[in-house]
């Protein structure tokens, strides 16, 4: 546990200190309509082949592998039969004789080549044709894109909409994957109220429970527990103490600083909660605050909407990842600055920026108050601490932004 301290940490060794905490959440079953977003915790293994049987590529004819060893073009073929997709017939091929066959039918025993329709010609119930074909032209055997014991998807593995067309394919209806956590979200503040609402003076439109609970849901996480409180003691007690026991991890918002009013740290410590660290060396959002109890991970982040959208994404979303069993480091890319920038000396900061392939433009008119910040920034360009300035056309550091997983 890390305590108060005069120096402020840098981002570096505040992240490390959170992904101490790494570790998934236990295991659980899912079934297969719910599985996008999830992360396998169980290889799973396949227990048929696939294809589960021969079968044609093409809308065409099917050939004898004699006949086609001997060759096609110069001589005619009896039609000795049809067979669609999903047939239970069973046809067997004798040399001089084809078969008429549709994509993903079961093709007959003895099949060397499928000829595609465009290369037949056909008269009545002869066929001929046209051109050369190789042997297991057009087939798909039995087994060659997987056998039954072979690995199908390894863990941990994230389940996308290709990664679950795989397992419905093979035949799954469920799989065992990483729980994710239950998350608990409290916003604080006097001057807080909901959007739509009548504004009185001195009140502003309340976002960040908007803002950080998409942020979740954009990383395949269930709906949040949304709270808010005022700045009273007794209220935000009660309303953290309820998030405490009943959430994997609580993140709340304002009330983190040194004012008076800035209740949430006085209260977290009267309630058990171990702090870890308060005060992290970036802008914005140095006032972030760490701090764990026994079965849930807490962070605090600044109540402006910057501060508190940049804290989830630097320290929130790698410990979600990490629970998920995801890589959690944030890597950056080098694009070209298009104009100056300059900043004290101190802190590490990430300045929202639009990027292409090879230039980072910073946002103008950006502060940690003004939402309309980030509006528009796919990655943040990030200045050293010890770094005073970067010159237009310098080469620089660009953690790109990204809300999702992967």
């Amino acid at each position: 546990m890390v305590a108060e301290a005069a120096r402020l940490l840098s981002y570096e060794e505040a992240l490390a200190l959170v992904l101490k905490t790494k570790g998934s959440m236990g295991r659980e079953v899912v079934a297969l309509s719910n599985l996008v977003g999830r992360t396998l915790a169980e290889p799973l293994v396949s227990r048929f082949d696939q294809p589960y049987f021969d079968s044609s590529a093409v809308d065409g004819y099917a050939f004898a592998e004699k006949d086609v060893r001997l060759g096609l073009v110069g001589r005619t073929f009896d039609l000795s039969g049809e067979l669609q997709a999903g047939s239970s017939i069973s046809l067997e091929l004798v040399p001089g004789s084809v078969a008429r066959v549709f994509t993903g039918a079961p093709l007959p025993k003895g099949t060397g080549a499928v000829v595609m329709q465009e290369d037949i010609d056909r008269s009545g119930d002869r066929v001929a044709v046209r051109g050369a074909v190789e042997l297991g032209e057009h087939v798909r055997r039995q087994g060659e894109e997987i056998r039954a014991g072979e690995l199908l998807l390894a863990a941990p593995t994230l389940i996308a909409p290709a990664e679950l067309g795989a397992i419905a394919a093979a035949g799954f209806t469920e799989a065992v994957v990483f729980r994710q956590p239950n998350v608990g979200l409290l916003v604080t503040g006097n001057e807080l109220q909901t959007p739509g609402s009548e504004l009185m003076p001195g009140q502003v439109f309340e976002s960040n429970s908007h803002a950080i609970s998409s942020a979740l849901l954009a990383m395949g996480l269930p709906e949040p527990t949304i709270r808010q409180s005022s700045d009273n003691v007794d209220e935000l007690s009660g309303v953290i103490q309820e998030l405490l026991q009943s959430c994997d991890l609580l993140i709340t918002t304002g009330g983190v600083s040194v004012g008076d009013y800035d209740l949430v740290r006085p209260v977290f410590q009267s309630l058990g909660v171990r702090q870890v660290f308060w005060g992290v060396a970036i802008k914005p959002g140095k006032p972030v605050y760490f701090g764990q109890t026994d079965r849930c991970s807490v962070f605090a982040l600044p109540g402006n909407p910057v501060s508190a959208l940049t804290a989830f994404l630097l320290f929130v979303r790698p410990l979600l990842l990490a629970l998920q069993m995801h890589d959690p480091s944030l890597k950056t890319v080098r694009r070209k600055l298009t104009q100056e920038l300059s900043k004290k000396a101190g802190r590490c900061e990430f300045v929202p920026a639009r990027m292409d392939d090879s230039h980072a433009d910073p946002m103008t008119g950006r502060a940690s108050h003004k939402a309309s910040s980030l509006v528009g920034a796919n990655g943040f360009v990030v200045l050293a601490a010890q770094q005073t300035k970067a010159e237009k056309g310098a080469m620089v550091d660009v953690l790109p932004l990204n809300w999702g997983i992967g």
